[in-house]
C-alpha cells in the first residue's frame, strides 16, 4: 500500500430493534446467545456456576422486596430504544406478567448485571446505555472484585452517582423506602 492508496475501511451495519426481533423470530440466532446494544449484535458471555448463583441470589432478594405491581425478570429483553434490546441478568420492571405478552418492557426501575469476564462491557457500553435510557438505578455485581457497584442519577448519558459497596455494607432500595439488602447476600 502506498501513501496515495486509501486505507481500507470497514463499515459496520447497525441493526434496528425491529429487524433484530424479526431475525430472532426467524431463528437466526439459535446457536449463540446474543443481545442488541446500540444497533450492534453482541455475543453474551457464558455463565460460570458463580455467575449463575449470583443471578439466583439477586433474584431471590429482589423478589422478597418487590411484589405487587413489579416483576423481577431474569435474562429477559428490555426494549430500550430503536437500536437496543439488552438482556440484563436481572431487571425490576413495573407492571404485571401479562403486560409484556405483546412487547418487552421499555424501561426498568433497576437493572443488575453480574460481571466477571464482562466487566469492561458492563462498566462502559452497558452503563452508558442504561443511563441514556433513564434507568434510575444500575448495579454491577463484580465477581472479580467481590463488590457491588451502584450507579444512580442518570444524567447526560452517564450516571452522576457511583458507590462501591462491599460485604458488611447494605444497599438501599430507593424505590422502597426503608428497604435494604446486605451486599454479602448478593455475592456467591
Amino acid at each position: 500500500m502506498t501513501a496515495s492508496t486509501p486505507a481500507p475501511t470497514t463499515e459496520l451495519h447497525r441493526w434496528t430493534r425491529q429487524t433484530f426481533e424479526h431475525m430472532t423470530e426467524l431463528g437466526a440466532f439459535t446457536d449463540t446467545p446474543v443481545e442488541l446494544v446500540d444497533g450492534y449484535i453482541l455475543t453474551m458471555s457464558p455463565q460460570s456456576s458463580r455467575h449463575a448463583l449470583a443471578i439466583r441470589r439477586i433474584e431471590s432478594e429482589l423478589r422478597q422486596r418487590f411484589s405487587q405491581g413489579y416483576k423481577v425478570r431474569s435474562q429477559m429483553p428490555l426494549a430500550l430504544d430503536d437500536y437496543s434490546e439488552p438482556e440484563p441478568d436481572v431487571a425490576v420492571v413495573a407492571g404485571h406478567m401479562d403486560d409484556f405478552r405483546d412487547q418487552h418492557p421499555s424501561t426498568a426501575w433497576l437493572v443488575v448485571e453480574v460481571a466477571y469476564s464482562s466487566a469492561d462491557r458492563d462498566q462502559g457500553l452497558k452503563k452508558r446505555l442504561y443511563a441514556r435510557n433513564h434507568i434510575p438505578e444500575y448495579w454491577i455485581v463484580n465477581l472479580e472484585l467481590g463488590c457491588l457497584e451502584v450507579y444512580r442519577q442518570p444524567r447526560d448519558g452517564d450516571y452522576s452517582q457511583r458507590r462501591i459497596l462491599r460485604p458488611g455494607d447494605d444497599v438501599e432500595l430507593p424505590q422502597l423506602f426503608g428497604h435494604h439488602i446486605a451486599v454479602e447476600r448478593l455475592l456467591p
